[in-house]
């Protein structure tokens, strides 16, 4: 697990996605290593992926408490990094104060979204 002082990141399986999850504060303090972690997470699914994996990175999100412009720029470079990779990247159980985020900056249409960390069934 990564940590910064506020912010914690770690990864799980859920099902066939993998799972970053993210919580705390994405501000300029923490943003590189947001933008670090998802370029590690984005390599490794892509690297893994096989018939038992979907190839999806699910980014979950629900333990923000906040996030300024320069984490939107560091889910902007693991998107364009996830597009290269040919990996697909989704942003999940976004809390209301990111989500208001993605809006004001003309965002939430450009990522895909889910209001829950998805299952498979």
């Amino acid at each position: 697990m990564d940590q910064t002082p506020a912010l914690q990141l770690s990864t799980a399986r859920l099902d066939r996605h993998r799972v970053a999850v993210v919580a705390g504060e994405i501000d300029i303090v923490t943003a590189p290593a947001l933008d670090v972690f998802l370029a590690r997470c984005l390599c490794d699914t892509a690297n893994a992926a096989d018939a038992s994996d979907t190839g999806d990175l699910v980014v979950d999100l629900s333990g923000v408490s906040f996030m300024d412009a320069r984490g939107l720029t560091a889910l902007l470079h693991a998107d364009y990094l996830a597009r290269d990779l040919g990996v697909r990247l989704r942003l999940a159980a976004l809390p209301a104060r990111v989500s208001w985020l993605l809006q004001v900056a003309g965002l939430d249409h450009h990522f895909s979204l889910a209001p829950v960390v998805p299952a498979d069934h």
